[in-house]
């Protein structure tokens, strides 16, 4: 069993956690390229790729106020989607 974190953002931080809290695996993704929405795509597809079934995810909640809420947005949403479509 894995706990998964993630905190959307331009840059995403991704973390799993074994059932004792010991980390497995912490990472730093930032997809392709610095135009979305190719850069949001990939970054889906690459937090995607570290995923495995079973895993127990929690994702940081939108950025209200921050001059990036819109990509938040979209990212939070086209994660959701892409999770329940590729499982």
């Amino acid at each position: 069993m894995r706990f998964v974190g993630i905190d959307p953002s331009t840059k995403t931080g991704f973390v799993a956690l074994d059932e004792y809290g010991q980390v497995l695996k912490a990472k730093e993704l930032t997809g392709v390229g610095s135009q979305d929405p190719k850069r949001m795509v990939t970054l889906l597809h690459e937090i995607n790729l570290h995923l495995q079934s079973g895993d127990n995810i929690c994702v940081e909640g939108f950025p209200f106020d921050t001059q990036k809420a819109m990509f938040a947005g979209g990212y939070i949403t086209g994660y959701e989607t892409s999770c329940t479509s590729e499982s």
